[in-house]
């Protein structure tokens, strides 16, 4: 605000002993103007009343809350009908992909059967074949 920069020096301290070392500081040009944040200190509610009601007055985002409030849900509505039909699509989509895998599953189940009750008439194989390992989920 009022062009401050870092100009003076000052002696560093380390464990409360003066150093030959020195940093640069800000001295403020400015000191009738202040920023003050009252929303980070402990006793904002004391500050609050210490100051004019202008300067700690709440001020409104948007002039019309119900308008701005209005027109934010009107957007929503048709993003969020867009979504549940995208949504729904997609539903179909995986559910038709899971009955042709359960499908395929069934006819390899199937087919395993066949071949199991094929050798059990010809008595070529006397162990019992396990059943294919089930898919997690």
């Amino acid at each position: 605000m009022a062009n401050c920069e870092a100009s003076t020096l000052r002696e560093q301290v380390q464990e409360r002993q003066v150093t030959t070392r020195t940093e640069k500081f800000i001295q403020h040009k400015d000191n009738n103007h202040f920023i003050i944040n009252m929303y980070a200190i402990h006793n904002a509610t004391l500050l609050r009343k210490s100051l004019p009601r202008y300067l700690t007055a709440p001020k409104a985002l948007y002039q019309n809350r119900q308008i701005h409030h209005a027109t934010v849900a009107a957007g929503l509505r048709v993003n969020q009908t867009a979504k549940r039909a995208r949504a729904q699509e997609k539903r179909k989509e995986t559910q038709a992909r899971n009955a042709e895998k359960k499908r395929k599953r069934q006819e390899a189940m199937d087919s395993d059967d066949e071949e199991i009750d094929d050798g059990e008439e010809g008595g070529d194989d006397d162990r019992a074949r396990a059943p294919p390992a089930k898919r997690r989920r």
